[in-house]
């Protein structure tokens, strides 16, 4: 009876591993495209997934509790900038054959999201809305997620670290 039970266990097994990798697999012409290149929706959202996380306290921390002349804001922005480091890297590692695009992408999410606060907060708070300051964080976050991105690929093709 107990081996009877573990062949019909197999075999269900085996049948689920088999219908969910045919159904992961999605036709080449209606994945996401940028410029030719086919998009992982799965790394840009972890990448994303993390940038977000890491980044956003440390923006609310840097914005609403810390004073314009602390000496901690230096410690925050570089908290912030590892963030979209850290989440184009795990983008481009997901993704090593793109990972400049996979870790820019990845950034994208974060910084719409900070966007929309910074609007927010201008709307209905007491600071001004100054596109300038929203062009440099789209440019520097991205720059910073695809090193990040690249980074984490080049690393991944080695296969050991530098000093071995």
């Amino acid at each position: 009876m107990s081996t009877q039970r573990s062949v019909i266990s197999t075999q269900v097994g085996s049948t689920r591993g088999r219908d969910s990798e045919i159904l992961g697999r999605v036709p080449s012409d209606i994945r996401p495209k940028l410029l030719g290149y086919e998009i992982s929706t799965d790394a840009v959202s972890r990448g994303a997934l993390v940038t977000t996380v890491l980044a956003v306290p440390l923006g609310v921390v840097a914005g609403r509790v810390l004073a314009d002349g602390s000496a901690w804001n230096s410690a925050v922005t570089i908290g912030i900038f590892a963030a979209f480091m850290l989440g184009g890297a795990v983008a481009g590692r997901i993704r090593p054959d793109t990972p400049g695009l996979h870790g820019a992408l990845a950034a994208l999410p974060c910084l719409l999201l900070l966007t929309f606060i910074r609007l927010l907060l201008a709307l209905f708070g007491d600071i001004d809305f100054a596109p300038n300051l929203i062009l440099s964080q789209i440019v520097i976050g991205t720059s910073l997620a695809t090193i990040g991105g690249v980074v984490a690929a080049r690393r991944a093709d080695r296969g050991h670290s530098l000093v071995d």
